[in-house]
């Protein structure tokens, strides 16, 4: 695993999930634009970060010196300042779904602020997960608030881990269950290219990565291009899911049977994907990028165009089919 992630003490077969707490804060000031919980002197408050948050929080100069607006009752924070798909996933709505909990119901009635738009998962679940006490409000970024009673839920899941807790992990699987299937891919499979269209860290050969999912019958997808439902169908009826380290991989948490391959950027493994399979009991392998010569960090390759081994990959792909692991594909539909 990368440096990064053992210093944070990962790079384990098993990990353990921090313990879920709520903690019931006087006189604090929720900072919708900064993504944090401060005192009312303007200190961030240590539970609403992660150590991995620190020194990259943006904090908006109104929201921490101007007076905060009290509203009433009690009030909550959604998010985290790690805005990515990745983190709304694995770190927001686990920490929102506590307040669904039978303990945290008896506080009450909770208003759940966030600023900017939600994302269609949160749109299609986050009302459902928090609990019926629960009332998700859009507030402007830049103006604190306060109340009566401020939330502070922990986070349940551990920095840069994709791990998570297994009653959020069940109650996705049968929110997931409830969808309508989709149809296969193009080649009749269920087997699929997590795509980066519009986004970064492309892939170097393309064209001969292309050859290689052809022939195994495998379909690119774009998550970004699909509605939540599709989405979610999609990678919850998915046998085999393939994919360059990055946040498109977190959908991975509504699979609930797939072979797992990682295209690592370098010769050495980010923990998210890794530790989220792990959660979800699905089949992990990874396959790592040709050497090149150069001496640079894992967190540097994340910023270039990963080059794919695309015989390492064609040959995994063939001996999981041999020892079982998946399906022998259909005969492609399209050429």
């Amino acid at each position: 695993m990368s440096d990064q992630a053992i210093e944070v003490g990962l790079g384990y077969p098993s990990l353990a999930l921090p313990p879920a707490q709520m903690f019931v804060l006087e006189n604090a000031r929720v900072c919708p634009g900064s993504r944090v919980v401060m005192t009312r002197d303007g200190r961030v408050i240590a539970e609403s970060i992660t150590r991995d948050m620190v020194g990259v929080i943006d904090l908006n100069g109104n929201e921490v010196h101007s007076e905060p607006v009290r509203m009433e009752g009690s009030i909550a924070l959604y998010q985290s300042p790690r805005p990515e798909p990745f983190h709304g996933l694995i770190d927001h709505l686990p920490r929102a779904a506590l307040f669904a909990q039978p303990l945290t119901r008896r506080l009450g009635k909770v208003t759940l602020v966030h600023e900017g738009p939600l994302t269609d998962i949160d749109e299609l679940w986050l009302d459902r997960l928090s609990g019926p006490a629960v009332e998700v409000r859009r507030v402007e970024a830049g103006i604190p608030f306060t109340a009566d009673r401020v939330f502070l839920p922990s986070y349940v899941t551990r920095p840069q881990s994709g791990a998570v807790p297994s009653w959020y992990r069940n109650w996705i699987d049968r929110s997931a269950s409830a969808l309508p299937a989709v149809p296969p891919n193009a080649y009749g499979t269920r087997r699929y290219f997590v795509d980066r269209l519009g986004g970064g860290r492309t892939v170097a050969n393309r064209a001969e990565l292309d050859e290689v999912l052809e022939h195994h019958g495998i379909a690119a997808v774009s998550p970004s291009a699909l509605d939540a439902e599709e989405r979610i169908a999609t990678f919850r009826d998915a046998e085999l899911v393939i994919g360059v380290t990055g946040s498109g991989m977190s959908n991975l948490l509504f699979s609930q049977s797939a072979q797992v391959i990682e295209l690592l950027p370098g010769a050495r493994l980010f923990p998210h994907c890794y530790y989220l399979t792990r959660a979800k009991g699905l089949g992990y392998q990874y396959v790592k990028a040709p050497g090149d010569g150069r001496v640079i960090s894992e967190v540097e390759r994340l910023n270039e165009p990963v080059l794919v081994d695309v015989e390492a990959l064609d040959q995994l792909i063939a001996t999981m089919v041999q020892d079982g692991d998946l399906p022998p594909g259909e005969t492609p539909i399209v050429a």
